[in-house]
């Protein structure tokens, strides 16, 4: 197992532990996933715009 796979399984357990430990781990990523949505909403990106974000592919111009 490389470095990488290692970290990731260390995450893994960390959460899987985490949640069997937590009850309200549910409602604190509803909370923050909530949060991200509402922010995203108020910064006004147009879905080209977000696209870009998301891919770093700069969108096609249609030709009319």
């Amino acid at each position: 197992m490389n470095r990488d796979e290692k970290q990731r399984m260390e995450a893994v357990e960390k959460w899987a532990n985490y949640v069997v430990e937590h009850d309200d781990w549910s409602e604190q990523q509803k909370v923050l996933i909530d949060s991200q949505i509402e922010n995203a909403k108020a910064v006004g990106l147009t879905k080209e715009q977000a696209e870009y974000i998301r891919t770093g592919k700069k969108p096609q111009t249609q030709i009319i």
